[in-house]
This record gives C-alpha cells, sequence and structure tokens, in this order.
C-alpha cells in the first residue's frame, strides 16, 4: 500500500529564543570588560557570513509547518501540523497566539463511509493517559463530486458522504497551523481554525492576497482528507469539498482564483484531481506511476506541464528518487528517467518549457532521516530525462527549490554540523537557472528549513519546525549596453 511517508526530521540546535539571549549574553560580557577576549563562540545556527537570512520563531503555539505560498511580495501563508513539540494538555490561560499544545488523542471513534453501493463501519480506541477526557459528538456531513475521465465519453461520478461521531478529548485549538504575514515576513500572525480536530496540513496555495486553498488531513481517527479555503485573507477558513476515496492530499497549486490541482493518496494508489470551482468540486486526474511515493509538490505552468517529486521502493527501507511528470494538466502521469541510485527527491518544477530542476538529497534511505549531501538534477526537455547538476550544491538535503525568474534560483534544507550531525537551516541561491549554487549567509535558522515561496526576483519566505525566515536574494546583474564609439 503505497501511503505518503512523513519523515520526522531532526531537529538539531538550540531554539530562536536561547540562541538571541546566548548571543546577548556573550555581547554584554565582552563589553563589561576591558580584558582583551577571544571572539565569542558562534550560536548554533547563526552563520559567519554576511546574513542574507533573517530566521524567526513562527507564532508562539506553533506546530511543524511545512508548506509556504507567497500570493505577492508582502502577503504568505504556512501551514503544518501540530509537531512532537507541542504539549498535549492545554494550560488554563492558554491561548491561540501565547500557548504550547497540540490536540489530545480522541479516544474513541466511529466513522461510517457510504457510497451509493458500499458502507462501512471502523471503530478504533485508543487511550491517552495525560489528557482529561471530555465527551462530544460531531456530526460532520462533506459532500464532494469527482469526476473520473474515461477513455470513452462517459463520465463516472461518485459522491462521498462521511459521517463521524466521537467521544474525545475537547480538541485544543490554541495550536497553530496556519500564519500569516502581510509585511513579507517581518512579523506573523496565528489564523485559528474552529475545528473538531487539529487538521495536519501538507500544502498550501494562495492565488490572491485574500484567497487561499490549504490540503492535507482532518488529524481525527480514522483520518480523511480536507480542503480549507478562505476568501478574506484568513480571517475565517472554512471546509470545501473533498476529492472522493481521498484519504490525504498531499500538495496543492493554483493558477488562479478558481483553478487548482491537488496530488491525493487513497491509501493505495496516488493521483491528482483538479478544481475548477476552488474546491467546491473535483474531477480526478491520472494515476501517478505505480508505486511512486511520498509527493511534497506538485508545480505546473500555465500550459499543464506538471512535476512531482519523489522516489519509487527499491528495497525495505530505500527508494531511488523519481521524478512523475505530466502534459496534460494532470490527465495523464509518465515517469521521468533519472540517474540509476539517485537519492529521494523532494521538490521540482519548470523553469522554461524545456528547463527543469529537481532537488533533495543522496541518501536513499526512506524509513529515517539520514545526514547527507545536497542533489540538484537539471533537465533540458522539459522534465523528460534528468542528469546531475555538474557542481555540488552547498546545501545538505535540500528539500525546497523555487525560481522567480529563468535564472535566479534559491533551495532550502539542511547544514549538517558536529558528530553526532546537528541540522540546522541552509539556503544557497543561483544566478544561472540552477547549474550552479551559491551559500546565502544566516543568522538564527535552528531548524532545517523544509519550503519556500519566492514571490519577487530579490526576496524570498521559507519556513521549517517553528520557524520562519526572509530571504534576500542578490539583484539580478545588469548587464550595460556597448558603447558605440565614433569612427575615426
Amino acid at each position: 500500500m503505497s501511503q505518503p511517508r512523513r519523515a520526522r526530521r531532526k531537529r538539531g540546535g538550540i531554539g530562536l529564543g536561547g540562541a538571541l539571549v546566548t548571543a546577548l549574553a556573550l555581547t554584554s560580557c565582552t563589553m563589561a570588560s576591558n580584558t582583551p577576549m577571544a571572539a565569542p563562540t558562534r550560536v548554533l545556527g547563526e552563520q559567519s557570513a554576511s546574513a542574507t537570512v533573517l530566521g524567526q520563531p513562527a507564532p508562539a503555539g506553533t506546530g511543524d509547518l511545512g508548506a509556504v505560498s507567497c500570493a505577492d511580495a508582502t502577503h504568505c501563508w504556512a501551514v503544518g501540523i501540530a509537531g512532537p513539540n507541542i504539549p498535549a494538555t492545554p494550560s488554563a490561560d492558554s491561548t491561540a497566539t501565547t500557548s504550547r499544545t497540540a490536540a489530545p488523542t480522541p479516544s474513541t471513534s466511529t466513522s461510517t463511509t457510504s457510497t451509493s453501493t458500499t458502507s462501512t463501519s471502523t471503530t478504533s480506541t485508543s487511550t491517552t493517559s495525560t489528557s482529561t477526557t471530555a465527551t462530544s459528538t460531531t456530526a460532520t456531513t462533506a459532500t464532494a463530486t469527482t469526476s473520473s475521465p474515461a477513455t470513452s465519453t462517459n463520465r463516472v461520478t461518485t459522491t462521498s458522504r462521511v459521517t463521524t461521531t466521537s467521544t474525545a478529548p475537547t480538541p485544543n485549538r490554541s495550536v497553530t497551523v496556519i500564519a500569516a504575514t502581510v509585511n513579507g515576513g517581518t512579523t506573523w500572525s496565528a489564523q485559528p481554525l474552529s475545528l473538531a480536530a487539529t487538521p495536519e496540513l501538507s500544502g498550501i496555495a494562495c492565488p490572491t492576497d485574500t484567497a487561499c486553498m490549504a490540503v492535507g488531513s482532518t488529524g481525527a481517527v480514522p483520518g480523511a482528507g480536507i480542503v480549507l479555503v478562505t476568501h478574506n485573507g484568513g480571517a475565517s477558513w472554512v471546509q470545501t469539498g473533498v476529492p472522493a476515496g481521498a484519504f490525504v492530499l498531499t500538495a496543492v497549486q493554483c493558477s488562479g482564483p478558481a483553478l487548482c490541482i491537488a496530488v491525493i493518496s487513497d491509501g493505495t494508489n496516488i493521483w491528482s484531481a483538479q478544481t475548477t470551482d476552488f474546491g467546491h468540486t473535483w474531477v480526478q486526474g491520472g494515476l501517478l506511476p505505480v508505486g511512486f511515493s511520498d509527493p511534497r509538490t506538485i508545480a505546473c505552468s500555465a500550459a499543464g506541464q506538471c512535476l512531482v517529486a519523489g522516489y519509487l521502493p527499491t528495497s525495505t527501507g530505500h527508494g531511488q528518487g523519481a521524478v512523475a511528470l505530466s502534459e496534460n494538466g494532470g490527465q495523464t502521469w509518465v515517469g521521468a528517467t533519472v540517474p540509476p541510485g539517485s537519492g529521494v527527491l523532494q521538490s521540482a518544477l519548470c523553469i522554461t518549457a524545456l528547463t527543469c530542476v529537481a532537488v533533495g538529497t543522496t541518501s536513499t534511505t526512506v524509513s529515517d532521516v539520514v545526514p547527507a549531501t545536497g542533489l540538484v538534477l537539471d533537465s533540458s526537455d522539459g522534465g523528460h530525462t534528468w542528469v546531475a547538476a555538474p557542481t555540488t550544491p552547498p546545501v545538505d538535503d535540500i528539500y525546497g527549490v523555487a525560481c522567480p525568474t529563468a535564472k535566479v534560483c534559491a533551495i532550502v534544507g539542511t547544514r549538517w554540523q558536529g558528530q553526532p550531525a546537528v541540522g540546522t537551516g541552509a539556503v544557497a541561491h543561483s544566478q544561472d537557472g540552477g547549474a550552479t549554487f551559491v551559500t546565502s549567509g544566516t543568522a538564527y535558522v535552528p531548524l532545517t528549513l523544509t519550503a519556500l515561496s519566492c514571490p519577487s526576483l530579490t526576496a524570498c519566505v521559507a519556513v521549517g519546525g517553528d520557524t520562519v525566515a526572509r530571504i534576500s536574494l542578490p539583484a539580478p546583474a545588469v548587464v550595460s549596453p556597448p558603447v558605440s564609439r565614433p569612427i575615426r
């Protein structure tokens, strides 16, 4: 059964608060003494190079952010999951912006799923000793219409109706899984959700500064896919239609205020679906190649050229990097040709109709995070075939790539340090369309950066764990026209 992997990333370093306190304390001691002292020890996550990447904590109570989308240079949204470091039970004085708590595990859940021909009933029981148990009954009905294209002119339409009744601890709505900025990442605010359980969000797309779509799973037991949309900049989020049979939606991209394409797993297969009414109804697309696993992102051009990065299992706990390609907006998918032995790929996109770049790690381990060097693959035929980049990238374990122009690109990931290896955030930029990358100086980015969005030529926003970061890219070189000299 092919299900998306949610690997636990090693969260090295010390917290941002600790890093700042340590840095201030070292500075104060140096200023207070007249005796010359050795240069202070660098804080983990703070690089010696001139900082062009400035990290900061996400809003208090934020879980593990893993995806980000910017509508323009000022408006961005990030989504994620509750995360392993959020306590299970909220304190009496916890709030949406100051607590660090997580949704309790449901103790009893009964779910009935019905279609026109079948119905199943599943009861699962788990015990959570640290949480206070309350009893609540929630009935939720979500109807989504999915049209499945066939080779003939007929279309098969299915309707999925999910009714959930649960007896569970009172949901902890103080956990932040959606954060937003309206000033390009200078400050961030939490956007609370009014749901029975804290969802696990894995993708977001914001085509305008007021409209966004976030996707993932409900976070309930048993799980199901979830689609949340906002039309007011995140002041409120509402559930909308879900592709029939979706266990989880792993990624989404919107090319306008209505047209979006998502990647879905039903627990057995991975496929795509498209909506033209911002999530109210979905049309099922094609299946990704057999065995394709861990599709974290999707990137599509206006012409319908789409890429999804992931891996194909090769043995227990191992896999080879893979790229799925569609040239018709997700109606059909084929597997691209990648170099044998390539490590797991995390993200891919096409900069032009022919030039594409994919990023990941040289490690083939999929059951855990193993420190390894980064991997960049290049394609010159629209993503059909791939070759390793001519130079080793300066970022280890690369998770995200974005290219605001055909020449300017940025990558984010990990920088492994010490023994045993501890990971901190790392960023690099390219001025030649991803052929080569140069390290960007970082300040206070103690956690791996897992996603980024570049809404302008010179600015990007990245996220990872409970860290958010602003990235300043070098201004594109201006080529002066040749000076004409009079002929004498």
